[in-house]
């Protein structure tokens, strides 16, 4: 598995800026709100700044959500949690530095859901219903 946080320890792309991000890790819809969420999560680790601003779009019944989302330091990400499309479930990665860019492309294992992070499970669902971006609240 890739050691996302250790890359950025080691400095091997400078500070994070912006991240790009597909996963396909469950045939199951009703998962991807928490799936992207978790996510989300992870970004903002990385990124080491907090979600501001996300406009999500697609929906559980199309079997994909992707969000663009700001953060407090001026990163961006834009993350994709989406229904398995082929036999293996697919990660997806591409963060982008100041001085260098980290791809990382896997298959994992499925595995049980973690816990998503509320405020961002609940701007998910905000933004869906409103077609719109929205603030993420505390």
């Amino acid at each position: 598995a890739l050691d996302v946080a250790g890359a950025i320890a080691q400095k091997r792309i400078g500070s994070p800026v912006s991240l790009r991000a597909f996963f396909h890790l469950s045939a199951d819809h009703g998962r991807l709100v928490g799936a992207l969420a978790e996510a989300l999560a992870a970004a903002g680790a990385w990124l080491a700044s907090s979600p501001v601003r996300l406009y999500a779009r697609g929906g559980v019944r199309a079997g994909e959500i992707t969000a663009m989302v700001e953060y407090a330091g001026g990163q961006t990400a834009l993350v994709s949690a989406a229904v398995l499309r082929n036999a293996s479930p697919l990660a997806d990665v591409l963060l982008i530095g100041n001085r260098g860019t980290l791809r990382y492309q896997d298959h994992p294992e499925p595995g049980e859901p973690g816990r998503p992070d509320a405020r961002l499970w609940r701007a998910i669902e905000a933004s869906l219903a409103a077609g719109a971006p929205v603030e993420v609240g505390n």
